[in-house]
């Protein structure tokens, strides 16, 4: 059967690839968007046709040309549009209603992806809904912010900005007494004060996706295993694990917004009690979504499916746990160099599995592999990149 065309944006991440090739392998024809030449998904063999130009979250109107001609392209065709970014998922809230009709995509209402995005909306949600969050301040200013640091036993909580992507403008511990919080503030936008789960807390990650009736076609869970930078970053490492109580509690959250599309929970269970503790809901597609796919949950193809109308499986796809996935490129080897000398793997374990499990690998797309590596290591030259490798 003919699977019509995906249009995936936002090219060059390694979630992109993994959605690129995910559809390629179900039949879809691929468009992928991106902003130069070193964009990865480019050079993937499951790339049909290549568009460069801005990213939504640097020129929105250069974004929706870009957008405009790779539509055009698909010849009237039904396509779905993957939108892999907040901002991507921004733009096509507030100007979906301007593009072709044979182009689909599922989102939630625009206030529910705000809500999302905002982690103290999110928690006070959760709480009217008796899901567990941990201890946490809402300052109104940097000034707030700082009566509340010097009133706090500061080792116990983490500073973070109420709307970002990975350990982006994250303070933990003492480190938030040697900052300026006003400059920190006016970086980051507003800031929450927050209890700070201890280290040796698991963490998981539970991934929904929900058809544009509300239901749920889809789940996975993973926990994570390592992670760049060491003291609380993107995960570098992780295995796919059971769904249980974590699924319910991410179900409800979402449920509650009436979610359409993809989202990922994230949590980490409180070594005192085993408590677990909601952090926040990624409302795109997130970082490690090769595991899944890798695993048997292949969300790309799903969410394109059902975003065409496509009859989906009545049951949720089910999976394995166990299964080891690893951004290799450079987050694990980055993890590897500036952990402590004791805290570190021997060489030998490092190295174990470091191909097999390597998310950048895939034997089926040798250019696409070659490119997760090359792409990477050139645009390492620009420092615009490098806040990037903080993200989920």
């Amino acid at each position: 059967m003919k699977r019509s065309i995906a249009i995936v944006t936002d090219a060059l991440w390694r979630k992109s690839v993994a959605a690129i090739r995910a559809l390629g392998a179900s039949g879809y024809t691929v468009f992928a968007l991106g902003d130069g030449r070193l964009t990865t998904g480019f050079y993937s063999r499951y790339t049909g046709r290549r568009f460069s130009g801005p990213v939504a979250a640097e020129d929105p109107d250069g974004f929706g040309e870009t957008l405009a001609r790779a539509i055009a392209e698909t010849g009237g065709e039904p396509a779905a549009v993957l939108p892999m970014e907040d901002a991507t998922c921004e733009w096509l809230l507030s100007h979906g209603d301007e593009l072709a009709e044979n182009v689909e995509w599922l989102l939630p209402p625009a206030e529910s992806f705000a809500l999302a995005r905002d982690k103290a909306s999110t928690f006070s949600l959760a709480q009217e809904l008796g899901i567990p969050v941990p201890r946490t301040y809402t300052p109104a200013s940097a000034g707030e912010l700082g009566d509340l640091v010097a009133s706090n036993p500061v080792e116990e909580f983490v500073v973070k900005p109420r709307t970002s992507s990975g350990s982006a403008g994250i303070v933990y511990g003492s480190d938030i007494r040697a900052i300026s919080l006003e400059q920190h503030w006016e970086l980051h936008g507003p800031l929450l004060l927050q209890e700070r789960i201890p280290r040796d807390g698991v963490a998981y990650g539970v991934s929904l996706l929900f058809d544009r009736a509300g239901q749920e076609r889809a789940a996975f869970a993973h926990r994570r295993l390592r992670e760049y930078p060491v003291s609380g970053g993107p995960s570098t490492q992780r295995v796919s694990a059971e769904l249980g109580e974590l699924h319910s509690y991410s179900r409800r959250l979402l449920s509650s917004l009436d979610w359409a599309g993809v989202a990922m929970v994230e949590w980490k269970i409180h070594p005192q009690g085993n408590r677990p503790m909601l952090l926040e809901i990624n409302p795109r597609f997130w970082g490690s979504l090769a595991l899944a796919v890798h695993a048997g949950v292949d969300f790309p193809t799903l969410y394109a499916d059902a975003a065409l109308g496509r009859p989906l499986p009545s049951a949720l796809p089910s999976y394995p746990a166990g299964i080891v996935s690893r951004w290799m490129l450079p987050g694990d080897i980055l993890r590897y160099a500036t952990s402590p000398a004791d805290q570190r793997e021997p060489l030998g374990d490092f190295l174990r599995g470091s191909l097999r499990n390597a998310e950048e690998f895939d034997a089926r797309d040798i250019r696409g592999t070659i490119a997760s590596g090359l792409c990477q290591a050139l645009l390492a030259a620009n420092p615009k990149y490098w806040r990037y490798l903080r993200r989920t």
